[in-house]
């Protein structure tokens, strides 16, 4: 031994180390499929190996795909550095011939397929924010095709860019076709609002404002096919007055479906009666109930205030009606049910005397007594009937609009129009300040019953073309107007079919567990991951030439 030098000593030792494991890797090869020899009752050891991602010769998922996930990073880097000159082609021949061992097999080459689209996602990001003036397709096609460029074999940078191009702008293309499936066509907000009530439109009410609806109203001028277009755009506005009804219903009153609005206008006022029948018999005193500073008499709770800001006139005929009002219970027993009527009478003047010029200051002053009333009312109440009150007069006011409503249509067949019902609203505000801050009762669906059904295009010359239009139009569209299969159309145009809206319930609640930063991530995610796969894949043929 002392002939040979230490370096020669060591090279010996490597030589007989990597011989013994060479034996025993035969060993263990050999005895595949078999039962483990024992020497001494010891099992033989099962070794893993690196290269390959075995133990004992057999694949060990897990390490495979941690194998293959790393090879697909190396190879990602290694081609972005060859495409910088940082990396010689011989080195990424190299990095790329050790990495296929790792990456055989289905589970390595996931594990390749996921390194690199972490890769791509991760380059992504800055091209991502550079193209982001751009719309979504098209810098989804910008981002696919600049990473997949990138990251692809040198040889074959081309067509791999071409392929993550096309299938990351494919991806956000075809998202915004399954959202038009499953939110709907693009109707307009006030259309959409009325169908999420149960409203049902046709597809011109669902967009008031597109070419379809022009030509949807010049068909209703069309013989044979106008009226069954004309029963179905009528169908939306009859569902839009009952649900007028049902707001102005008190609480826990259901109205019944009724084909005439008026029907219901009976019903609800027989169902305020009763709601308001329930808070009579209750003995009062004749004052305001203070719990500090002592009671107020009623005379004086109910008198014209001499602060108030009105003209003599004015407050000479209120306290005049006042008085005769309160003269009616004087010298008996004070009943709930006489201040209630009290209360109504007073409602009644003040309608009476809106906009009445002779008396400009008695609506407002009138006001103020009924909310005296209402505050001896209260004061005196057990609180269970103190609360119900409340909730049935925050609804009569209401009921009062549909009245106004229905009052200005006089004899109208439909009742009245989205213009008159605007107006009723619009008279149901004490200011036009509070109108012009968006104040009235139901505003929201006055609002949206003008912008769906008042009619787009007037009966003059400039009808004409869509008029033309609507003849054409009218054959092939009779069959879905006044059908179910129709009405099922728009709710589908409308996105308020059942399994739509199942789909935008569970979007709302994906979208509140994630940030839209996170959001914006896991899209990107896809994307790359979606031209990664395009490039990787290459599905079809090629078509560029390299």
């Amino acid at each position: 031994m002392d002939d040979y030098t230490p370096e020669e000593l060591e090279r010996f030792q490597r030589r007989f180390a990597a011989e013994q494991k060479k034996l025993q890797l035969q060993a263990m090869t050999h005895n595949v499929g078999t039962a483990p020899s024992k020497v001494s009752g010891t099992p033989h050891a099962r070794m893993f190996d690196p290269k390959t991602g075995t133990i004992g010769g057999e694949v060990n998922p897990l390490a495979r795909a941690l194998m293959g996930y790393g090879a697909g990073v190396e190879r990602s880097l290694a081609s972005m550095g060859e495409l910088a000159g940082v990396v010689s082609p011989e080195k990424y021949r190299e990095i790329q011939e050790r990495g296929e061992m790792a990456t055989r097999g289905p589970i390595g080459g996931t594990g390749e397929f996921l390194g690199e689209a972490a890769m791509a996602t991760l380059a992504g990001g800055p091209v991502g924010r550079v193209a982001r003036a751009a719309g979504p397709v098209v810098r989804g096609a910008i981002e696919g095709g600049v990473t997949s460029y990138a990251t692809a074999d040198p040889e074959k940078r081309k067509t791999e860019g071409a392929y993550g191009a096309v299938a990351a702008g494919a991806l956000p293309a075809a998202g915004k076709v399954t959202r038009g499936m499953t939110r709907g066509a693009d109707v307009s907000r006030a259309a959409r609002r009325l169908t999420k009530e149960g409203v049902e439109l046709t597809p011109g009410q669902a967009a008031p404002n597109n070419t379809w609806a022009m030509i949807e109203e010049s068909m209703m001028r069309i013989p044979i096919v106008g009226p069954r277009v004309a029963a179905a755009r009528e169908r939306g506005w009859q569902q839009t007055q009952a649900l007028i009804g049902k707001e102005s219903a008190p609480p826990g009153y259901a109205p019944p479906n009724r084909a005439d609005v008026r029907d219901t206008y009976n019903d609800l006022k027989a169902a305020y009666n009763e709601a308001y029948d329930q808070f009579k018999g209750y003995p009062l005193q004749p004052a305001l109930v203070r719990v500090q500073g002592g009671n107020v008499p009623l005379s004086q709770a109910m008198a014209v205030s001499r602060q108030a800001a009105a003209d003599p006139k004015s407050r000479k005929y209120v306290q005049s009606f006042i008085d005769n009002e309160l003269g009616r219970v004087k010298g008996r027993q004070l009943d709930s049910a006489d201040l209630l009527e009290i209360r109504s009478n007073i409602r009644a003047k003040m309608r009476d005397l809106s906009g009445n010029q002779n008396f400009p200051d008695a609506e407002a002053l009138l006001k103020s007594a009924e909310q005296r009333a209402t505050e001896v009312l209260e004061s005196q109440l057990p609180p269970d009937a103190m609360r119900a009150l409340r909730a049935v007069d925050s609804k009569y006011g209401n009921f009062k609009v549909l009245e106004n409503a229905i009052s200005r249509s006089k004899d109208r067949p439909d009742a009245f129009t989205p213009a008159q019902f605007s107006m009723a609203v619009k008279e149901s505000v004490p200011s036009k300040g509070q109108y012009a801050a968006g104040g009235g009762r139901m505003r929201d669906i006055a609002r949206e019953s003008v912008d769906v059904f008042s009619p787009r295009t007037p009966m003059t010359g400039a009808q004409q073309p869509s008029q033309l239009v609507g003849y054409m139009a009218a054959l092939p569209a009779a069959a879905m107007y006044g059908t179910g299969r129709g009405r099922q159309l728009g709710k589908a145009l409308a996105g308020q079919t059942e399994i739509q809206r199942k789909i935008q319930d569970f979007e709302r609640t994906f979208k509140r567990k994630l940030s839209a930063q996170e959001r914006e991530d896991l899209a990107r995610v896809l994307r790359m991951s979606s031209a990664t796969y395009a490039a990787d894949t290459q599905p079809y043929f090629a078509t560029t030439e390299e």
